[in-house]
């Protein structure tokens, strides 16, 4: 099989797929960088499951100072819910260590980079 046949059928493959095993590493300039690992699907909107580990920038350092050097991702229909460490939950008062960030809210308070971020679609 010819190297453009061969993209060809894994092109087709992925399109018919409905979820992945995830792999990612994203960075923001000096402000962060994590890496993550899980499966997430998308034949009913976004869901799934990643562990996200903090490795480097100004926020993974505030993240480190409240306990938590990753978390555990969940994406649902509705939010995306991130569990964070006992030392944050006890810092962040009630001792709630999952956080749930609505798709609608986040799209209204981050403008368009909110929208596209929140996108569960």
């Amino acid at each position: 099989m010819s190297p453009t046949a061969a993209l060809r059928t894994a092109a087709d493959a992925t399109g018919k797929a409905d979820s992945a095993r995830v792999e990612s590493t994203t960075s923001i300039g000096d402000l962060m960088s994590m890496k993550g690992e899980g499966g997430l699907a998308w034949g009913d909107g976004l869901t799934g499951t990643l562990t996200i580990t903090y490795t480097g920038g100004r926020m993974s350092d505030a993240m480190r100072a409240t306990g938590s050097t990753s978390m555990q991702a969940r994406y649902l229909s509705d939010a995306y819910y991130a569990r964070m460490s006992e030392k944050f939950a006890q810092q962040a008062g009630g001792g709630r260590h999952w956080v749930r960030y609505g798709y609608d809210d986040m799209a209204r308070l981050g403008g368009g980079s909110g929208a596209r971020a929140s996108s569960p679609t």
